[in-house]
């Protein structure tokens, strides 16, 4: 803890603290209070810190000095208990009620209560829940402003408080309230509904019906469906939303009414599917940790980033719209300037103005106060900003498309002609085309060009061209015109937003995974029930609110559930259609939340997703199961898109688009992966090795490969059951007529004692196996 020295230090801050009290403005005292920290060599950055943010919320509490040195520590204390990047979203949770116009602390005190004592417990319920710090403390302010939560806050409450949250893995006021008034018997009741949700047993009848008896039983309330908020507190404890959500928690009671009206869709999931836990097993749970002598984000690269993005909690978010269409002007000069002229300085000057101008979009305001930076899981929360097609990409996007000169984008081809033959066919397979008329021929040909240095074209292409007189006279008359392509709207994204993905990067790069002692029980359901409709929310996705998706008999979802937490910690988007007369399943979405991917190493789950997606195909009857090629329709997880592309999967172009989905705008897919209906036999060994453990490696001297018969079984898959593999039968192998192979000897090297190798007895071979 840093220590605040006594003497004229401490008197003189008392005295800025009265007169703040005194004349009721911060503002006053704002640079003296800067002055006076700068006294202190002791403080410093932090003191002015402490001095110019925390202390306008206590000022009225101090009227003392020992006041002073009290509330000093526990801000400090807090400070230390929060990060610069949690820090002031936390600490506004203690600003004014919009009601009373008292910061809380005070208004505490009016009421009766200790707020030194409060706080205290604050910092305690900060330090125990570190993750969730900001949703619990949230929680129990409102709870204590409502009084639901006493004022007195005594020993037994603080304790029944604490298993609240231990009991609900967080804290929702109204469910407290229900803990607080009926004690643990409703709450469990409401919590044992989570079975059921998972499970998909759940109909739209049940949860009106069940909505309505606790308004019978009294949870109801003026102007406020009581009974709706338990529902969804307890549909949100077992599906929870993930930081990288794309809805807006304000409209999560909307979204759910949307799916509780668009009917029971359960039965939209194949019969052969329901009811049923699908593929699974146990992985190994794993832990972030900074690696030794790595310094976290030692230049504060990645906080500057984040700070970019977060609101100034001073300024008034509300009345932002001039300030909002000010900073569009500037970004689209400055992404003008990036665009003539790519290099360093324009494109470090077009983030900063894309920084500015993003943050006045809401939603990705609810997204930046989840991230609280200092552990794994929040850089890869930060990173999806970057990476998700429908996060800032969107918001670039929509700029580029919408608001830069088309002529701005499009450039000269530098590319050089290294097969000229290749060129050559391609552009003769164009001209020859017999469905293209000559404006198309033309369109296709100039399309090819674009990407080559004219220069190049004419000294390397149009000299291979002389016998075809037409198509030579063609690529001349494209040349004599200005050759200029268009420039891939996603490419720029991605050059544009290289600089802050290295650097979030670098900084994941210094964590390493260590595995925990806790292992988790993954399986998979094929589900549709209404709580589900809320999956977006877990899965971080922009289809979330897609009604006309979900109400479409044709989609439907592969939950991934965690059954030792007893929660949805992703899911996969599934939609069956028919091609060519027979019933195939598309997968246009495998997304485990990014919380979830904190927490394991996606190739554990990535086979465990392909073998439930095997069982759904055998069970369902489904002829082959593809996955869209897309990074933007696969997943939204850098990790997943990685291990699909690099599993060699065989490529397929469907002869019409799969359309799936509606909003926020369609995304149709031809290309696709084929995910084979059989495991590939490597991994079916490597499954059949974990079943039995190599005795060689767990010995006391771990080394070599047993080679005892017990552990040699050779299965047989084809019909050909008189051919023997049993290692008796060696003896036979010289009289073993085969045809049609062609040996080839390499090396020859002595074998001495084989039987003994294969653990075999000497007298168990007749003849001596050296003769082979």
């Amino acid at each position: 803890m840093i220590e605040i020295d006594g003497g004229e230090y401490i008197i003189e801050a008392f005295e800025i603290i009265k007169k703040l009290t005194d004349f009721n403005s911060f503002e006053g005292v704002r640079e003296t209070f800067k002055s006076l920290a700068e006294k202190s060599e002791a403080s410093g950055e932090q003191a002015k810190e402490l001095f110019m943010s925390e202390l306008p919320y206590v000022a009225s509490l101090i009227s003392s000095q020992e006041d002073f040195r009290v509330w000093a520590d526990l801000w400090i204390k807090f400070n230390n208990l929060t990060t610069d990047y949690n820090r002031e979203t936390i600490m506004s949770l203690f600003g004014k009620d919009p009601y009373t116009e008292e910061y809380i602390l005070n208004w505490i005190k009016l009421q009766g209560g200790d707020p030194i004592y409060h706080f205290n417990f604050y910092l305690q319920l900060i330090e125990q829940n570190s993750r969730l710090a900001l949703q619990i403390l949230q929680g129990v302010l409102t709870a204590v402003r409502k009084g639901t939560v006493s004022v007195d806050l005594s020993e037994d409450e603080k304790m029944r408080i604490l298993g609240f949250i231990k009991m609900t893995k967080g804290f929702n006021p109204y469910l407290y309230r229900v803990f607080v008034q009926e004690g643990e018997a409703p709450v469990a009741e409401f919590l044992a509904l989570s079975e059921k949700i998972l499970r998909d047993d759940l109909g739209p009848e049940v949860l009106v019906n069940y909505q309505a008896e606790l308004k019978k039983r009294g949870y109801k309330q003026r102007g406020f469906n009581l009974a709706e908020e338990i529902i969804l507190a307890v549909i949100q404890s077992v599906i929870p939303a993930s930081g990288a959500s794309f809805v807006k928690k304000g409209s999560v009671k909307r979204l759910f009414k949307q799916y509780l009206s668009a009917g029971d869709r359960r039965k939209d999931v194949p019969i052969s599917l329901r009811g049923y836990s699908l593929g699974g097993g146990e992985i190994q749970r794993i832990e972030w940790h900074v690696m030794e002598n790595e310094v976290l984000d030692e230049e504060g690269r990645v906080r500057d980033i984040l700070l970019s993005l977060r609101y100034p909690e001073k300024e008034d978010f509300n009345e932002g719209n001039q300030q909002a269409r000010q900073d569009k002007q500037l970004f689209i000069k400055e992404l003008n300037g990036y665009i003539q002229n790519k290099n360093e300085d324009t494109r470090a000057k077009a983030l900063k103005a894309f920084y500015r101008y993003v943050r006045h979009n809401d939603l990705l305001r609810e997204k930046i106060e989840q991230i609280q930076l200092g552990d794994y899981t929040s850089f890869n929360l930060l990173e999806q900003l970057f990476l998700d097609k429908d996060n800032l990409s969107v918001l670039l996007q929509e700029i580029l498309t919408q608001d830069i000169d088309p002529e701005l984008l499009t450039q000269k081809g530098t590319d050089t002609i290294r097969n000229a033959e290749a060129v050559k066919g391609q552009i003769e397979r164009i001209w020859s085309n017999p469905q293209l008329d000559e404006d198309q021929r033309n369109i296709a040909l100039e399309r090819v060009l674009a990407r080559f240095d004219r220069q190049n074209i004419e000294m390397v292409l149009l000299p291979l061209l002389t016998e075809n007189l037409s198509l030579s006279e063609a690529v001349s008359d494209i040349l004599s015109g200005e050759l200029r392509r268009k420039i891939s709207v996603n490419k720029l994204i991605r050059e544009f937003f290289e600089e802050p993905i290295k650097i979030i990067q670098a900084e994941k790069a210094k964590f390493e995974s260590k595995v925990d002692e806790e292992k988790i029980r993954l399986t998979f359901r094929a589900v549709k029930s209404v709580p589900y409709g809320l999956w977006g929310l877990c899965a971080g996705v922009c289809v979330a609110n897609d009604i006309k998706m979900w109400q479409d008999p044709n989609f439907y979802l592969l939950a991934m559930i965690d059954e030792t937490a007893n929660q949805a910690v992703g899911f996969i988007h599934l939609y069956q259609t028919e091609i060519n007369g027979e019933k195939v399943l598309t997968v246009p979405g495998i997304e485990p939340s990014t919380e979830f991917l904190g927490q394991v190493d996606a190739k554990t789950i990535y086979p465990m997703i392909e073998g439930a997606l095997r069982e759904i195909a055998q069970k369902a009857g489904y002829t082959a199961i593809y996955l869209p090629t897309s990074e933007k329709i696969l997943s939204n997880r850098v990790d997943i898109n990685r291990i699909a592309k690099r599993k060699g999967y065989k490529r397929i172009i469907l002869k019409k688009n799969i359309r799936w989905n509606h909003k926020p705008s369609p995304y149709p897919f031809k290309e696709v992966y084929e995910i084979p209906l059989e495991a590939p036999m490597q991994d079916k060994i490597i499954d059949s090795a974990v079943e039995e453990p190599d005795n060689a490696q767990l010995s006391n001297t771990p080394g070599g490969i047993d080679l005892s018969s017990g552990k040699l079984h050779l299965k047989v898959q084809e019909n050909s059951s008189d051919i023997d593999f049993s290692l008796g039968s060696l003896k036979d192998l010289q009289s073993i007529q085969v045809n049609g192979i062609l040996p080839v000897i390499i090396n020859i090297a002595p074998v001495t004692n084989l039987p003994l190798l294969l653990g075999l007895s000497q007298d168990s071979i007749e003849e001596p196996i050296s003769k082979l």
